[in-house]
């Protein structure tokens, strides 16, 4: 009972329960925020997790279009033995499912000294129209020589692979020049 203690052990029993209490407060605020931050760290890992699979998704999605063209494209070629057919085919085809301005596709030389357009769908450049016979005409000019270490296209031939610029300067592409064309595989 209250009696049996002086005031003076009543006021440092209550200080000492007050500073337990407090004690106990700071623990329990520090240990909510431990875990809060352990939530907002989950949070933070989940949305990454999500974006990583919503780009997989993505590039699933795409690695599925292409290969759905690429059986197209193999149905159709398996249609015809005409090469220039099978060249059209392939060509309108690709411009259509990549969504492209133009496409070219080029050809080596069995010397290996130059390259050949063998064709080009899409936008036609210096008032070019896309019937059959001014595109043969237009393409009997187009070749490039594969010593042309500085032009685009070489430079994708030779490396097998894509090559990027932009604001490429004319004289880095030779003869097959498009307006605002950045890009070549």
């Amino acid at each position: 009972t209250q009696d049996q203690y002086t005031s003076e052990q009543f006021h440092d029993l209550r200080h000492d329960l007050d500073i337990l209490i407090e004690h106990v407060v700071t623990v329990l605020i520090k240990s909510w925020l431990t875990a809060a931050q352990r939530v907002e760290q989950d949070l933070h890992d989940t949305r990454m997790l999500v974006e990583s699979l919503y780009r997989d998704s993505e590039a699933s999605d795409r690695t599925t279009l292409h290969v759905s063209l690429l059986n197209e494209i193999s149905k159709g070629l398996a249609t015809s033995l005409d090469q220039n057919a099978q060249l059209a085919f392939v060509g309108e085809h690709l411009q259509s499912a990549l969504d492209l301005e133009s496409i070219s596709i080029w050809w080596p030389d069995d010397q290996g000294q130059h390259l050949y357009m063998m064709g080009r769908w899409g936008k036609l450049v210096d008032g070019e129209s896309s019937t059959p016979s001014s595109q043969e005409l237009s393409l009997a000019k187009r070749s490039i020589a594969l010593d042309q270490a500085d032009d685009l296209l070489v430079r994708a031939f030779h490396e097998f692979q894509s090559v990027s610029e932009e604001n490429t300067p004319a004289e880095h592409e030779s003869s097959w020049r498009l307006e605002n064309t950045a890009a070549f595989i």
